[in-house]
């Protein structure tokens, strides 16, 4: 619902009464199916333009697992820790079937640092090793899980 008021646009939103976030936001929170619920019941012409009139949020319900596999791609980041100092970040290798705990020690042994596994701010897990080794730990990758450089994402971040 849009009015205009002397060159201003006014918007009413629509307020979840599940997680309080506007319902376009809900996806975001961890209640997401509750507050679809919530705002089918309540409110069915704003529920329908979230589904159905976005074509992204459509898209991304209608891809499959299969997609997503194509997608998938091992992550190696480096990022500064301290002004100095650098952290190389491994996400992905369990999607080519790979245990991370095994990974991580072959990363500490083979690099003499340290290594472990650790949940992201996403809450996904990843293999944190200390210092600067993302063409090294690529490259090992490559030789012993037979992961083609294709699959490989080489990035950079801050910490």
């Amino acid at each position: 619902m849009e009015e205009t008021v002397a060159g201003s646009r006014i918007v009413d939103v629509v307020y979840c009464q599940i997680c309080s976030f506007p319902s376009e936001y809900c996806e975001f929170g961890n209640t997401e199916k509750d507050c679809m619920e919530w705002l089918q019941k309540a409110h069915p012409l704003e529920y329908e333009k979230l589904i159905d009139g976005d074509l992204e949020l459509k898209n991304l319900k209608i891809s499959s697992s299969a997609d997503n596999k194509k997608k998938e791609k091992v992550v190696i980041k480096r990022s500064e820790r301290n002004r100095r100092k650098c952290v190389t970040t491994v996400l992905g290798l369990e999607h080519f079937k790979v245990e991370l705990k095994k990974a991580a020690k072959l990363f500490a042994n083979k690099f003499a640092t340290g290594s472990s596994v650790s949940k992201n701010n996403q809450g996904l897990d990843e293999i944190v090793i200390q210092g600067d080794l993302q063409d090294e730990i690529s490259e090992l990758i490559r030789a012993e899980y037979k992961i083609t450089i294709k699959d490989i994402e080489l990035t950079e971040g801050k910490r």
